[in-house]
């Protein structure tokens, strides 16, 4: 839900208190939570990529795993490998396959030792869902190049720009 801070405060015996306004209707939700302790999570606001976008990102995965003849799965990662986001960790041994069962798309790279303790180390990339809408147009962008290398069909500039626009406001 988009909300905005307004204001911040702490009182005399350090407990804090935060003021949002928020754009969507919160009453029902405030009537069934408002007594009760609640979890809450703040982060930056983003819009979401469009359902049609995400569509054609995975329609043309599958043109390309088609013309390959490979997995679209497969082909996802190479496109997450090579225009999508992520970074590159070391994880202590004992933890790598709380890791592993985490991340899906990751290369592991070697290991080391550091004052007697092992580290894995490991190259992961973040699955599209996650990506606001600039990151999501890196992605789409290089698996559009990669389909035309190809000879697959890709919409017109236009159509593209259509479809990366067609977010909430605008």
């Amino acid at each position: 839900m988009k909300a905005q801070i307004v204001d911040f405060s702490m009182s005399m015996n350090r407990k804090q208190r935060l003021t949002i306004e928020l754009d969507a209707d919160f009453r029902s939700k405030y009537d069934k939570l408002h007594d009760k302790p609640v979890e809450v999570t703040i982060k930056k606001y983003s819009e979401n990529r469009t359902v049609k976008a995400n569509a054609y990102l995975w329609a043309l995965i599958n043109e390309i795993g088609n013309v390959l003849r490979e997995n679209k799965e497969d082909i996802y990662f190479d496109m997450l490998q090579s225009y999508g986001q992520g970074g590159a960790v070391s994880v202590k041994a004992k933890f790598a396959d709380n890791f592993e069962k985490t991340y899906k798309y990751f290369k592991y790279l070697g290991e080391s030792q550091l004052n007697g303790e092992t580290f894995k180390h490991y190259r992961f990339w973040v699955g599209s869902s996650e990506y606001d809408r600039d990151e999501f147009s890196i992605l789409l962008d290089g698996v559009i190049s990669e389909a035309k290398n190809l000879g697959i069909e890709t919409k017109t500039e236009e159509e593209i720009q259509s479809l990366l626009k067609s977010y909430k406001g605008e």
